[in-house]
């Protein structure tokens, strides 16, 4: 007779062999006995629902990296935390220039190394073994030297020391933890210290960043100038040790009363008195032209400029060498303009439509404003941009006719600080377009990206999962969501493309009405087992020819990537 330990089966063996199944049994009986077959035990075990893990193991999950960035030209060994039934993994990156390893004798630990010439910013990693694959999480790159932080630092009497110009990888780990830093300064030296946490990394975190003298008393304090993550800018008074004292509240409110931390409350605070840009006039370029670009920011060399190469992509990546701070701009059809500083009385800015149009609401009360003309019933959608950026404006906006009426008006939208309005003209004629803080603040960093722009009919492709896992012998739908604008009303072909031989998938096409017009389902249907790759759905409508990529949201970030991944189980 034998028993499985673990589930408490009992059964028959004959003479002291063991039945060799997916569960290995122990024997008890030493002779000739009643025999159960193989067969017989696996079907047993798969009706009665015990034949668990065998066909669809769970597949690998990850929720963040430690540390979550790394210098150019470095090594880093980096935790996963996460669930990984299977060790090591498999690890991609959506561009070249990092090389992601498991360490096969250390779980949960990869070796990330970083190109001395890869480009500055996030890359998104993502682990994936023969069971399926993990959603992508942010990886950052940077020029600055970087370090670890190390414990104890909850007090000002004990911080860790850094050098100038340093990015921390850190965590607030466990509630009231309270993380210090010492430096030295000179005088007249500007400190920027700015932390990464929620928007970026996803820590569930909203944190607070102070500057202090070596005693510990508070100097400058800071919370939520980017999202809800702090940035400071200091000017040293006078030579000596200064202090940068971080710590978290939840960033979803509760009932604590106190300092929050949290195995997952992970930062990259980057500390320096160099060369930092915020940002750039203009906040676009034009797609496939050259644009001379003036940065703004700290320690900066007078007058930086800079003409960025032309590109044909949606976004331009701007990275100025000596420098820390990485723009993504928007490349448009059209030359971006910059808007005038207005004097007083405000000055009407004439424009075209369309226009992508880059100011700053550099004064409290200050009211940019820009006319333009419109005929009867064109329609026209407006969207001023700030906060989503990282910038400090609350932007109002409101559009009034040559007489001074207001016709419409937007502070926020779609639960956004942003604001955005659509506009049909009632007569041809002069329109005004008026942007403002919505409580009358002003100040260096109050910029915006304002788009002014026809409203016509398009169409957008979305996916809300990044990862699918299948059979060899069975199917996965994958939902497409349309989300059909302005009265888009063509038909679509939708289909996966860059998926490998042994994979097909049939386009779908997804109707002018009805209910394809705002959904569809890709069927994959595989025929060769143990494939894992990556692919994209994309979607032609039939009489523009317009063809979009369907995008997955990255989960703590404002970015939205097309690489779907697929795993056909071995």
């Amino acid at each position: 007779m034998f028993r499985d330990d673990q589930d408490g089966i009992w059964g028959y063996c004959a003479g002291a062999q063991m039945v060799d199944c997916a569960v290995r049994f122990r024997c008890r009986c030493r002779g000739t006995c009643c025999v159960w077959s193989q067969v017989a035990i696996c079907m047993a075990l798969f009706l009665t629902g015990m034949w668990q893990g065998v066909t669809f193991a769970a597949p690998p999950s990850l929720q963040f990296f430690f540390p979550a960035g790394g210098q150019q030209g470095q090594t880093v060994e980096v935790s996963c935390a996460g669930s990984f039934p299977r060790w090591p993994v498999q690890a991609s990156s959506d561009r070249e220039g990092i090389k992601v390893e498991a360490l096969a004798d250390m779980k949960q630990k990869l070796r990330v190394t970083i190109d001395q010439g890869a480009a500055a910013g996030l890359y998104f990693i993502r682990l994936h073994d023969a069971e399926g694959a993990t959603t992508v999480r942010p990886f950052a790159v940077g020029s600055l030297t970087e370090t670890v932080e190390q414990e104890p630092n909850d007090s000002p009497g004990k911080p860790q020391m850094l050098t100038a110009s340093t990015v921390v990888n850190g965590k607030l780990n466990k509630a009231g933890d309270v993380d210090h830093f010492s430096l030295a300064l000179k005088a007249g030296q500007t400190l920027v210290a700015s932390a990464m946490a929620n928007t970026t990394l996803n820590s569930p975190m909203d944190a607070v960043l102070q500057i202090c003298d070596a005693r510990g008393f508070v100097l400058l304090h800071n919370d939520d100038e980017r999202g809800l993550d702090p940035m400071t800018v200091f000017q040293a008074p006078q030579d000596g040790q200064y202090l940068v004292r971080i710590f978290a509240f939840p960033s979803a409110p509760n009932s604590t009363i106190g300092f929050a931390g949290a195995d997952s409350y992970v930062y990259r605070l980057t500390v320096t008195n160099e060369a930092v840009i915020d940002h750039t006039f203009p906040l676009a370029v034009e797609r496939g032209k050259p644009r001379e670009l003036t940065f703004h920011g700290w320690n900066l060399p007078a007058d930086l400029r800079q003409i960025s190469a032309a590109t044909e992509d949606s976004f331009r990546t701007i990275v100025v060498p000596q420098t820390t701070g990485i723009l993504r701009l928007p490349a448009y059809s059209f030359a971006p303009i910059v808007a005038v500083d207005n004097a007083e009385p405000a000055v009407a800015q004439e424009i075209d439509v369309p226009a992508a149009i880059t100011g700053r609401i550099g004064a409290a009360l200050e009211k940019d404003q820009f006319v333009f003309d419109l005929e009867k019933g064109k329609k026209i959608n407006v969207v001023a941009a700030s906060r989503k950026m990282g910038y400090a404006l609350d932007p109002l906006v409101r559009i009034r006719d040559s007489k001074g009426k207001m016709l419409a008006e937007n502070d926020d939208a779609g639960g956004s600080p942003d604001a955005a309005l659509s506009f049909s003209a009632p007569e041809t004629g002069r329109y005004l377009l008026e942007l403002e803080d919505v409580n009358g603040h002003g100040g260096f960093r109050f910029v915006y990206h304002l788009t002014v722009i026809p409203a016509v009919p398009d169409y957008q492709l979305s996916l809300a999962a990044d990862a699918f896992v299948v059979a060899a012998d069975k199917t996965v739908e994958i939902p497409v969501t349309i989300e059909r604008q302005e009265g888009f009303a063509e038909e679509i072909v939708i289909e996966a493309v860059g998926l490998p031989e042994g994979v097909t998938v049939e386009t779908v096409v997804s109707g002018a009405k009805g209910d394809t017009s705002k959904a569809v389902k890709l069927v994959v249907k595989p025929t060769k087992k143990g494939i894992s790759t990556s692919f994209s759905v994309v979607g032609k409508a039939g009489k523009s020819g317009s063809q979009r990529t369907a995008a997955f949201p990255v989960t703590g970030t404002s970015r939205r990537l097309r690489q779907v991944w697929l795993t056909v189980l071995p």
